[in-house]
């Protein structure tokens, strides 16, 4: 997490609670008070968002607005599924579990959200022994690999479903 005009907002996509609480602990121990870290994850409920704040504060970090609030240092989001629809959310980096094509294009649409940055990355991480048979997506996720692991080469990729070429996504 960079701050200072680069990286400011990040978001970390898991695709399981269990995966989204361990990587939000050890963000949160790499990192240390020079980052805000927030956790958001489908087993905290609406109730318990607004008790605690969370709705409010993540908002307040990741809202897609123009002009951006500045913030006193960079912030993360860590978060399941939960942010893919819905969430009107706008991060500098991605950072996602890799997932089937139509979630991963929702986890890419909180990314440069309003396209104000000329630049904005996505890192996709694929472990074939967990995700060879995804215990949440089966194989959907091996095939998204594949696919994207062929279209690699292409600069741009070209991610959107809805558009013709010659490869069918998966």
């Amino acid at each position: 997490v960079e701050g200072d005009g680069g990286i400011e907002r990040v978001a970390v996509v898991a695709n399981t609670v269990e995966a989204a609480r361990a990587a939000f602990e050890e963000l949160r121990a790499a990192v240390g008070d020079r980052a805000d870290v927030e956790l958001l994850v489908g087993r905290c409920r609406g109730f318990e968002r607004e008790q605690l704040g969370l709705a409010d504060r993540i908002r307040g970090a990741f809202a897609a607005v123009e002009p951006r609030p500045p913030r006193p240092r960079p912030a993360a989001l860590v978060a399941t599924q939960t942010i893919e629809v819905g969430a009107d959310l706008d991060v500098d980096l991605l950072v996602t579990e890799a997932a089937p094509l139509d979630a991963l294009l929702q986890r890419l649409g909180r990314l440069n959200r309003l396209g104000l940055r000329e630049r904005a990355e996505a890192i996709c991480v694929f472990a074939p022994a967990l995700h060879a048979e995804d215990p949440v997506y089966g194989d959907a996720v091996a095939r998204t690999w594949e696919w994207l692991r062929r279209r690699a080469s292409a600069e741009p990729a070209e991610l959107d479903p809805r558009r013709p070429s010659a490869e069918a996504a998966p």
